[in-house]
């Protein structure tokens, strides 16, 4: 459903009520996934990463390595001292970004929590900046990732193909073109060789379709775009 203004600031105040419960209570520690209101915040990127794509820019970049930072919330985003930090490997298949984030950036996330409310009980414990921990710092400041930045073509590598459309699964999806028609791209899989021209579409079933690409074939759930994607459904194996 569209939201409109009214129901926008209706929400925001029921979040403000919520934060006036919370506080309420006067409870000891608040950790918050990526705040500014709040002391304490989980980053899903490794030491020094910044920017609001992170597991978007990793999936679509190949990176072989990630992590999740704990760091004070300051004024300036994602830019506050450090409380802690974890790394993980990525899989070399292309993961989906819901799979990134309700696994290994969740498991450290809480093992962060747990971490951070141990050093918050030490009076001698202040957190030191990024900047103070030389090699391992491995991240960067990157921009909101763009559909330019997701962009591909059915003539790409399938990796590649595979790599811009998992990094937008779930939200907010990849913009395409398939016969003549502006598509928004979810939940693609690896297909079966089957023969067609890149960008043909080679069988349908369920609201799934199984497109041609460069190097083989992929598969997943299109909906048009009319400024928003369509409905999604769950890619169908054939």
């Amino acid at each position: 459903m569209q939201s409109i203004p009214g129901d926008r600031s209706r929400r925001h105040q029921r979040q403000g009520d919520e934060d006036d419960k919370v506080f309420a209570q006067q409870p000891p520690y608040i950790v918050e996934p990526r705040t500014q209101h709040f002391p304490d915040a989980d980053l899903p990127g490794p030491l020094g990463d910044r920017g609001p794509s992170s597991i978007d820019w990793a999936i679509r970049d190949a990176e072989p390595v990630w992590g999740v930072t704990a760091l004070q919330a300051v004024e300036e985003m994602d830019a506050g001292p450090i409380w802690g930090h974890r790394t993980f490997p990525l899989p070399a298949e292309p993961p989906r970004k819901s799979a990134v984030y309700n696994g290994p950036v969740a498991d450290a996330g809480v093992s962060l929590a747990r971490e951070v409310v141990a050093k918050a009980q030490d009076p001698e414990f202040v957190p030191p900046p990024v900047e103070s921990f030389g090699d391992a710092v491995t991240g960067r400041l990157r921009p909101t990732m763009s559909q330019a930045d997701r962009a591909f073509t059915w003539e790409d590598p399938t990796d590649h193909v595979l790599r811009r459309i998992r990094s937008g699964d779930g939200a907010p999806g990849v913009r395409a073109v398939l016969a003549g028609v502006a598509l928004s791209v979810f939940d693609a899989h690896r297909g079966t060789a089957t023969p067609g021209a890149p960008g043909s579409v080679a069988l349908r079933r369920h609201g799934a379709v199984l497109v041609g690409i460069c190097q083989e074939l992929a598969k997943g759930h299109l909906g048009t775009t009319n400024d928003r994607p369509g409905p999604r459904a769950a890619c169908n194996r054939f």
